[in-house]
C-alpha cells in the first residue's frame, strides 16, 4: 500500500506542475527590475524559463511573445517609475495589474490548458497556415537615409495586425520562437538564407513613394520566405522538438 501511495503522489505532483496557475507564472517567471536612463528610473520586464519544461509556457521566449503582443495596451512594457517609491511595492502593483489583464491571462490559460491535453485533443492547424504566419516575422522595417531597405527579425515588429483577420497567439508565438532560434543558431543556414532572399529584392524598383516601396518589398520577401526550404525546415524542426508540449498539432505536408 505504501508503494502505491508513492506512485499516486508522484502523478499528482506532475499534474499540479503542468497546471501551474497563470498567477503563479506571473509571480515566478516574470522578473522585474529597474535601470536608469537619462536621469529617469525605468521598469524592465523579462520572463525566465521554468525548469523542467513540461508546458510550452515554461519557455521564456514563448510566454514573452504573448506578453509583448497579447496584453492590454494600457499595461506598459516599460515606463518611467517614481524614484521616491519602494521598488518592491512598484513590482507588486505591476504584477497585480497584469494578473487582472483579461486578454493576457485568458490567452495564457487557453494555451496552458491545450499544452497538457492529449495530443489528439489539441487544436490542429494546416502547415500552410503556419508558414504564412511565420513569414511575417521577417520584415522590411523601413528605408534608411541612403535609400536602402532595413531588415528585422523581431518579436514586436511584424505585419500580423495588418495581414491576419484572425490572430492565433499559440501559432504566432511558436513561429516567432522557431524563426528567432534558427536565426541566432550559427550552425543553422536560416540567417544566410534570409539575407540571400532579401538581396533578391534589393535591385528591384518597387515604387517611388517610400511607403509603396516598403509595402511591395515586404510582399515580395514574404513570398520568397514562404518558398524557402531552410525556412520551412526551421519550423518543422521546432515542431518536432516541442510537439509533446505544444498547445496544438500541425497537419504536416505530405512528402
Amino acid at each position: 500500500m505504501k508503494y502505491l501511495f508513492c506512485i499516486a503522489l508522484l502523478v499528482s505532483s506532475y499534474s499540479n506542475y503542468a497546471q501551474m496557475s497563470i498567477n503563479d507564472r506571473i509571480e515566478n517567471q516574470l522578473k522585474l527590475d529597474v535601470f536608469e536612463y537619462e536621469g529617469e528610473l525605468r521598469l524592465t520586464q523579462i520572463f525566465q524559463n521554468n525548469e523542467p519544461q513540461k508546458n510550452i509556457l515554461d519557455d521564456k521566449s514563448y510566454i514573452g511573445y504573448i506578453f509583448t503582443n497579447f496584453r492590454s495596451k494600457e499595461i506598459k512594457k516599460g515606463g518611467v517609475i517614481d524614484k521616491k517609491r519602494e521598488k518592491e511595492i512598484i513590482f507588486k502593483e505591476y504584477k497585480e495589474l497584469l494578473k487582472k489583464d483579461t486578454l493576457f491571462v485568458n490567452t495564457l490559460q487557453r494555451i496552458s490548458d491545450n499544452s497538457v491535453k492529449n495530443i489528439e485533443e489539441r487544436p490542429s492547424y494546416d502547415f500552410d497556415m503556419v508558414m504564412d504566419i511565420a513569414t511575417k516575422f521577417v520584415k522590411i522595417a523601413g528605408i534608411n537615409e541612403q535609400g536602402n531597405y532595413t531588415l528585422k527579425v523581431c518579436v514586436g515588429v511584424n505585419d500580423l495586425e495588418q495581414t491576419q483577420s484572425k490572430r492565433y497567439a499559440d501559432i504566432e508565438a511558436f513561429c516567432f520562437v522557431s524563426v528567432f532560434n534558427a536565426y541566432l543558431n550559427k550552425e543553422n543556414p536560416l540567417k544566410s538564407e534570409i539575407i540571400k532572399e532579401f538581396h533578391k529584392i534589393v535591385p528591384l524598383s518597387m515604387g517611388i513613394e517610400k511607403e509603396e516601396r516598403i509595402l511591395r518589398a515586404q510582399g515580395a520577401l514574404m513570398v520568397l520566405m514562404y518558398q524557402n526550404e531552410s525556412f520551412k525546415q526551421a519550423l518543422l524542426k521546432e515542431y518536432e522538438d516541442k510537439k509533446e508540449i505544444l498547445p496544438f498539432t500541425i497537419n504536416l505536408p505530405k512528402e
